[in-house]
């Protein structure tokens, strides 16, 4: 990872960010260069997210939670529906480039 003045940009990958919360959701305000859309591997408490605590922005490729991030935006990774928790967040980044500006939790 390096910083810049707003963000920071995944130089080389694989890369992750690990984030233990108590709250009910997580955001990711972030984005990249490239020219398609890039997926991010997401866990919850070192597993797949459950499909029931999934953000509108996660999906799932076979048996892995997957956040597919392109434009610069606030991408919503985790929903529990209101039931706060401490939880422990991770997204791994599989190709270089990701710009994260912010990780944010309510």
């Amino acid at each position: 990872w390096t910083p810049g003045e707003e963000a920071l940009r995944l130089v080389t990958a694989p890369g992750s960010i690990l984030l233990r919360y108590h709250a009910s959701r997580v955001y990711l305000v972030m984005g990249t260069k490239n020219s398609s859309p890039m997926p991010a591997e997401v866990l919850l408490d070192g597993k797949p997210v459950a499909k029931e605590m999934w953000g509108k922005d996660v999906t799932a490729q076979g048996e892995k939670s997957y956040l597919l991030f392109k434009d610069y935006r606030l991408y919503h990774a985790i929903d529990s529906q209101g039931k706060y928790g401490e939880h422990v967040f991770e997204i791994i980044f599989e190709e270089p480039n990701a710009e994260v500006y912010s990780v944010e939790c309510g």
